[in-house]
Order: C-alpha cells, then sequence, then structure tokens
C-alpha cells in the first residue's frame, strides 16, 4: 500500500474530520465521547470495588465476564430492535436506562 505524504497527506487529514463541520454531528460525537468515558470509569470504578473488597483479582476477572455476558448473549437483538423502532426514540430511551442506572449506584 503507497503511503502518502505532502499535499496527499494533509487532504487525508482533512477529510477525515469533515463531519465536524456540522453541529448535529459534533453534538453527537462529544455526547457520545462524554458517554463512553462515563461508562469506562464506572467500569473501573466497579472492577476497583470488588477489589478492595475481596482483594482478589480473580474475583475482578469473574465479576468482569458476568459484567459483559448480556451483551455477548443478546448482541444480535439491538439489530432488530433498530430495524422495527423510531432510532431517535431508541437511543433516547436506552441513553435513559443508562443514566437510571448510573445515578441509582451507591454513594461513597
Amino acid at each position: 500500500m503507497k503511503r502518502l505524504t505532502g499535499p496527499a497527506a494533509a487532504t487525508g487529514i482533512r477529510y477525515t474530520f469533515r463531519s465536524l463541520q456540522r453541529r448535529n454531528f459534533r453534538l453527537y460525537f462529544f455526547g457520545q465521547l462524554a458517554s463512553i468515558c462515563g461508562s469506562w470509569a464506572q467500569t473501573v470504578a466497579f472492577a476497583w470495588l470488588v477489589l478492595k473488597l475481596t482483594g482478589s483479582g480473580t474475583s475482578v476477572g469473574l465479576i468482569t465476564a458476568v459484567q459483559f455476558t448480556p451483551v455477548l448473549l443478546a448482541g444480535g437483538w439491538p439489530g432488530i430492535v433498530a430495524d422495527r423502532f423510531d432510532n431517535r426514540k431508541a437511543v433516547m430511551a436506552v441513553q435513559t436506562l443508562l443514566a437510571l442506572q448510573a445515578a441509582g449506584l451507591p454513594r461513597s
């Protein structure tokens, strides 16, 4: 594969970020960025809590595996839901449920 250099490389970079010129995509992109950072922080905090309570790396591994088992088992169903329902309403419902779940976690 030929590597781009000079003006051709600059053109490639310019096209990479062209979608950020649209306001709606910027809102979506940065909203998703914040959501994923929050999910990551929640996952790390949960694993850290389990490690502090049990002192066992095995427990951390097991709880992480159990945490992601639903994604493994039910990963194909969201495609069916996306085809049958309004995408905007489905995303709003899922994000609301995730926010409620995060709000329900105990505070220390």
